[in-house]
């Protein structure tokens, strides 16, 4: 099975899957294409105990000696084994979106009601009785603390496709001071200068990428770089992961094409802030910049994007070599990933 990032499950590593004897490391192999066994963590250098506490030594042995390299792990136990998603803090940002996005790949070829499965960072947490503590919440939750029960309701909201005018309301109470302005098409805050200026001197091959100021109430550039090639996209904006942002690109031949992204780890305030300014920014861009968009893309981590789209894109006739074309109407859209809970 193919993960979000393309990556798929090795043939090998579901044979030691079976009927598994000791724990194995579980890693994304060197070129990046399939999910396989760690050929430097053997189940021989595991302890001669077959007991938990025994295998969780050898494991937090291990990732010491690699850290902080994320892996996954797992552990055979009664009644399920348990999988241990390990993506630290520290790691490269690329490695940590890589198996963020492979993780629900594997499990769905290791069979979710076959696991108990976990997310952790630290390396403290690779231990018994961490696992113990962790296990016993798991079986018993405890209330949810506010963020948690804010991130539930944002999941809600974005399944039932209500995000948008929620916040909407909420951002009206919120934003009373003299510095919030509303723009008469519903965009309530202002583009900055240097963000009109560079959209209406946008040229082909131009991405441009912005974001949302709240302290100063104002949507302001990020970065403008011009002659950009396809290829370069996801590269060119990942300077500003893992905080959400909106960006334009105008392809060489083609027409001009919005792009949202809200990585992994994005602050759930801000997950929301952006996915309630999304729809009135393209009715602002449209009316005050005469912009069509022929592809909208909105998508998690910006690994997601799908260039191949970007690729073979023609702009009509009828339309000057602008790019400001008649809006496709099979426009994709993908919601962007909830923050996982630990």
């Amino acid at each position: 099975m193919s993960a979000q990032s393309g990556i798929t499950v090795s043939k090998p590593l579901l044979e030691a899957t079976r009927n598994l004897p000791a724990p194995i490391v579980i890693t994304i192999s060197s070129n990046q294409t399939e999910i396989e066994v760690d050929p430097a963590f053997s189940s021989s250098s595991c302890t001669s105990s077959s007991s938990l506490s025994g295998h969780f030594d050898s494991i937090h042995k291990y990732i010491k000696s690699i850290y902080p390299q994320p892996k996954y792990i797992l552990i055979p136990s009664e009644p399920l084994n348990i999988l241990i998603s390990f993506i630290p803090d520290d790691a490269p940002i690329r490695q940590k979106m890589l198996y963020a996005s492979s993780k629900n790949a594997l499990i769905s070829e290791l069979g979710l009601g076959l696991l108990e499965s976990y997310a952790w960072t630290e390396l403290e947490e690779l231990t018994y009785e961490y696992y113990k503590s962790a296990r016993n919440l798991h079986l018993d939750p405890q209330p949810l603390t506010e963020e948690e029960k804010l991130n539930d309701a944002i999941n809600a909201l974005q399944a039932t496709g209500l995000t948008q005018n929620y916040y909407k309301r909420e951002l009206t109470s919120m934003h009373t001071n003299s510095n919030t302005h509303s723009n008469s098409d519903g965009l309530l805050y202002a583009f900055d200068s240097d963000l009109t200026d560079s959209i209406d001197q946008w040229s082909q091959s131009t991405l441009i990428s912005f974001g949302i100021n709240d302290t100063d109430k104002k949507i302001q550039l990020n970065l403008v770089n011009k002659n950009v090639a396809v290829d370069s996209i996801i590269p060119t904006l990942q300077s500003a992961s893992p905080t959400p942002i909106y960006a334009v690109y105008n392809y060489l031949s083609g027409g001009p094409m919005f792009i949202y992204a809200c990585p992994l780890g994005s602050k759930v305030k801000d997950r929301m802030l952006y996915a309630s300014f999304k729809q009135d920014l393209l009715n602002h861009l449209k009316s005050k910049h005469g912009l069509h968009f022929i592809k909208s893309f909105e998508v998690g981590d910006l690994d997601e994007l799908e260039l191949s789209e970007f690729s073979g894109v023609s702009t009509p006739e009828s339309e000057p070599a602008s790019g400001r074309s008649t809006p496709d109407s099979r426009l994709k859209f993908s919601k962007p990933k909830g923050p996982r809970r630990r």
